[in-house]
């Protein structure tokens, strides 16, 4: 088995939130390629921050057919604003490297 069956199973997308999700799924189809196993899909899930200004910026989230699908409720993430600016450049990137790449998260 190649890497491109797994591949095909798994269309990624450029983002640290779909990182997130697609992380166990690949595991999972990796335990299930070696057992013989049906692999599973991506659900498509994709987000990027989208800077609007030096200290404001808002978060774009798409579902798989890329239709916004907003993941907080009751808080609008289109809208601008310089605590997703703050959240984006000192708790991202602290959730990335100690929580899902050592698989805490």
């Amino acid at each position: 088995m190649g890497a491109g069956r797994l591949r095909q199973h798994a269309q990624p997308a450029h983002s640290g939130a779909a990182l997130r999700a697609q992380a166990p799924l690949l595991a999972a189809n990796l335990l299930a390629a070696r057992a013989g196993g049906e692999l599973q899909r991506d659900e498509g899930y994709s987000a990027a921050p989208v800077t609007v200004s030096r200290d404001r910026l808002c978060f774009a989230e798409f579902g798989p057919d890329g239709s916004p699908e907003p993941s907080v409720p009751y808080v609008d993430l289109v809208r601008p604003r310089r605590s997703t600016w703050l959240f984006d450049r000192h708790v991202l990137p602290q959730l990335y490297w100690h929580g899902i790449l050592r698989g805490r998260l």
